[in-house]
């Protein structure tokens, strides 16, 4: 059964309005959808694992696996001319493709599949490269004072110690939770 439902939304500026639809799918899915004017649309799944998942020992995994899923529906997309970005937070990931409003089942269908699977062994050293890159940042250093040794205190990214121990296996095993992973789109 598709339970559906709709709301309007009132914008910050004067006189813009929301039409915003979200369909509860059999499968567990929420999909949200909302109409803009113009020609781009934006394509999105977004996950409830986020890094307070991990421990010291796996801190940064799901960042690495937010960036190897990115790079495999990017080149999909990228044919579409579209892009995609992957994200990891402490409460969840997310998984953004930009492209043509005609093109976003295609995007959709992209995002889905690079979410479907764990992300290869080559991938996934390929993407801690990656994050390896962008590391850096007094903002995780100041939140860790906060949280300490707790789940939230854990770089969402990790740190290069951590990235340079966090294996393709350690991904897996998060991503194979039983309650790790909701869909919301």
């Amino acid at each position: 059964m598709l339970a559906s439902k709709t709301a309007l939304r009132t914008g910050r500026a004067a006189g813009v309005r929301t039409l915003v639809t979200s369909s509860d799918l059999p499968n567990g899915v929420n999909a949200v959808s909302t109409a803009f004017n113009g020609p781009v649309a934006s394509v999105a799944l977004f996950s409830d694992l986020g890094t307070r998942s991990e421990t010291p020992a796996t801190n940064g995994a799901l960042a690495v696996v937010a960036q190897a899923r990115a790079a495999a529906a990017g080149a999909a997309v990228a044919k579409l001319g579209g892009a995609v970005t992957g994200a990891a937070t402490r409460d969840g990931s997310s998984l953004v493709a930009t492209v043509l409003k005609e093109h976003a089942p295609a995007a959709a269908a992209a995002l889905a599949a690079a979410a479907a699977e764990a992300p290869s062994a080559a991938a996934f050293e390929a993407a801690k490269a990656t994050v390896l890159a962008a590391q850096g940042g007094m903002v995780e250093e100041v939140h860790g004072c906060a949280y300490l040794e707790a789940p939230y205190g854990l770089p969402a990214n990790g740190t290069a110690a951590s990235l340079a121990n966090v294996t393709h296996t350690d991904a897996a095993a998060l991503l194979a939770a039983p309650t790790a992973y909701t869909a919301v789109g």
